[in-house]
């Protein structure tokens, strides 16, 4: 029995040895993932501060876009050119227009109203068209 009692003494300290390196594994690996959730934070806080400067910065545009919008309308109003018509529809805005007659008024919509675009896809007449690379 005294041989018994003299091993569990013996491996005491390396058990209490591994333990204690084990927690400062542990401590570090703590810190460091409270330093990466910090930095992703940040990031985080950095993207969406970019984001809503790009967003404020970008409704000029899309007022200038709606404002050209506007203009073809009346542009298609008075004209009827097919080929503003099909460029419009090429890029998602579908109108439709009377073909001017010879000798007849500036083209009328087809409906009555005033020439109005209509999105093909949910969203295509407040978004400008974004150039092909």
């Amino acid at each position: 029995m005294s041989e018994m009692t003299s091993n569990k003494c013996s491996g005491t300290p390396i058990v209490s040895i591994s333990v204690a390196v084990l927690a400062i594994l542990l401590a570090v690996l703590a810190w460091r993932f409270s330093v990466y959730l910090g930095q992703q934070n940040e990031n985080l806080t950095t993207n969406i501060t970019a984001a809503r400067q790009q967003i404020e910065t970008g409704r000029p545009q899309d007022q200038g876009f709606n404002n050209l919008l506007q203009l073809l309308v009346q542009y298609l109003q008075q004209t009827g050119d097919p080929n503003v018509v099909a460029l419009m529809s090429r890029h998602g805005l579908n109108v439709q227009v009377q073909q001017p007659q010879a000798g007849a008024q500036p083209a009328q919509p087809a409906t009555g109203t005033p020439a109005t675009p209509k999105p093909a896809a949910s969203g295509a007449a407040t978004q400008p068209a974004q150039p092909k690379r």
